[in-house]
Parts: structure tokens; C-alpha cells; sequence
């Protein structure tokens, strides 16, 4: 084969390449969109619901200083027992749902426990316990809220 020959063989298989060259390119650009599309939209869901978490504890504190400042009979007590309870429920539901998304966030249960502990008791329940069951129920919820930390993607 002559050095003519060996060109004009090689000047065949260059659109060859070309097109190789150029479908492993759109290959290799799909993947780290659908990668980074993907880690978008986790991100996004996840400083979703770590706003309603932050929401949901700022209803309780906003529910508690209802709560505390008219004096309840036992049947209002029960009931706001009852509507903390569900409340509170919420915020597990949240705290789990990020930490699906996230096993890094995750908040301590003893969190749960001492919130729960400080919308339950109904000793709380007295107007005249304003000024440490507010401060108390806020330390809590600001510790909660601590624990998780929104993301967001460059």
C-alpha cells in the first residue's frame, strides 16, 4: 500500500470518528445533566421540608402562646393536648421524611421528647407559666431547627 493509499484510507474513517467522537459526548453530557438534574431536585424537596418543619414549629410556639395566655377549663385543656399531640406528630413525620431524602440530617429523639414534653404537660397549660414555658418550648425548637441545614446545588 503506498502513502497515497494509506491517506486516502485514512481520510474515510475521519466522519467515522467524528460521529463516535461526537454520540460518546452526548453519552458522557446526558449522564451529568440527569446527575446534577437529579441532586437539584433532591435539594429543592429537602429546603422544602425543612421550611414546613420550620413552619410547623413556629405554629406550636404560636398555638402554645394562645394556650397560655386565657385561662383553659379541663375540656380546653384536653383539647390542646390533644391538638399538640397531632401537631407534634407532624414534626416527626418531617423530621423523617428529610432524613429519607438526607441520612446526614437527622434530629436526636430526645429533641422530639422534651418538645412533646414541653406542649403536653398540662401544668404548662397556666397562664401564670407564661414566662418559662415560652422561653423553654423556643430553646427546644430553635435546637430542633439547628439540627437541619438547607442545601443548595452550584
Amino acid at each position: 500500500m503506498t502513502a497515497e493509499g494509506f491517506f486516502a484510507d485514512f481520510l474515510k474513517i475521519i466522519p467515522l470518528l467524528s460521529v463516535l467522537a461526537t454520540v460518546t459526548g452526548w453519552v458522557v453530557s446526558s449522564k451529568f445533566s440527569s446527575k446534577n438534574t437529579g441532586t437539584h431536585a433532591k435539594n429543592t424537596e429537602l429546603n422544602k421540608l425543612i421550611d414546613s418543619l420550620n413552619k410547623a414549629l413556629d405554629d406550636i410556639y404560636t398555638e402554645m402562646a394562645t394556650v397560655l395566655s386565657s385561662d383553659l377549663d379541663d375540656r380546653k385543656k384536653t383539647a390542646a393536648y390533644h391538638k399538640f399531640i397531632g401537631m407534634i406528630k407532624n414534626v416527626r413525620f418531617i423530621c423523617d421524611a428529610i432524613q429519607k431524602l438526607d441520612e446526614a440530617q437527622r434530629v436526636d429523639n430526645g429533641k422530639l421528647f422534651l418538645l412533646r414534653k414541653a406542649c403536653t404537660s398540662d401544668q404548662k397549660y397556666d397562664s401564670k407559666k407564661i414566662n418559662t414555658a415560652l422561653p423553654q418550648l423556643q430553646d427546644i425548637q430553635e435546637e430542633i431547627k439547628r439540627s437541619y441545614i438547607k442545601k443548595f446545588t452550584t
